[in-house]
C-alpha cells in the first residue's frame, strides 16, 4: 500500500472547500492593496521619516528663522535704504520671502527624492519587497511622491507662519505661496 503524497488526493471535499475559501480570501485581501497601494507606501515613508523627526523639526524651524532674518531683515535694510523714490515700491523682505520658501521646498524635495530612493533600492532594498507584494511599481512611486508632498505642505505652512511673523505677506492672497 503506497500512500498518496498529493494533498488533493488525501483531502476530503470539506478540506478542499476550506482551501478554496482561503484562496478566495487571499485574493480578496489583495484587492485593497492594489487599490490603495500608493497610500500604504506613503504611510510607510511617513513612518520612516519619524526616524529623523528631530532633524526635520530643527531644519523646519531654523531655516525660515535664519534666512528670513538674515536676508529679509539684515540685507533688506541695505537694499531698502538704496531704493529710489517710486510709487510702486516693494520691500526686499516681501520680494525675497516667497523665493526663500520655494528654495527651502525644492531643497527638501531634492533630499527626499534622492536618499530615500537610494535607501529603498540599494542600502535597504525595501522597494523590492514592496514590489513582491500585490503592489505595482507605479504605486511605489506614487506613494513616495504622496509622502514628499505631505512633508512639503507641512514645511511650507511652518515657513508661511514665519513669513507672517516677519511681515512678509502683504495681502490676503499670500497663503497661495504655500500651493506654489
Amino acid at each position: 500500500p503506497i500512500e498518496s503524497s498529493s494533498p488533493v488526493e488525501s483531502s476530503s471535499p470539506v478540506e478542499l472547500a476550506e482551501t478554496s475559501t482561503d484562496t478566495d480570501r487571499a485574493i480578496a485581501a489583495g484587492v485593497k492593496p492594489r487599490a490603495y497601494g500608493g497610500w500604504y507606501i506613503a504611510e510607510h515613508r511617513l513612518k520612516v521619516m519619524r526616524g529623523y523627526l528631530q532633524t526635520m523639526i530643527a531644519t523646519g524651524l531654523g531655516t525660515p528663522l535664519l534666512y528670513l532674518y538674515a536676508l529679509g531683515v539684515g540685507l533688506a535694510t541695505l537694499v531698502d535704504a538704496n531704493m529710489g523714490d517710486g510709487d510702486q515700491q516693494v520691500s526686499y523682505l516681501i520680494f525675497v520671502a516667497p523665493a526663500l520658501l520655494c528654495s527651502a521646498a525644492m531643497t527638501t524635495a531634492t533630499e527626499e527624492f534622492s536618499y530615500p530612493i537610494m535607501l529603498g533600492f540599494k542600502w535597504n532594498p525595501t522597494f523590492f519587497g514592496m514590489n513582491a507584494a500585490p503592489m505595482q511599481g507605479g504605486q511605489i512611486i506614487n506613494g513616495v511622491t504622496y509622502a514628499v508632498i505631505i512633508r512639503l505642505v507641512a514645511q511650507s505652512i511652518v515657513y508661511y507662519i514665519f513669513m507672517l511673523a516677519f511681515g512678509a505677506i502683504p495681502g490676503a492672497l499670500g497663503w497661495l505661496v504655500i500651493v506654489v
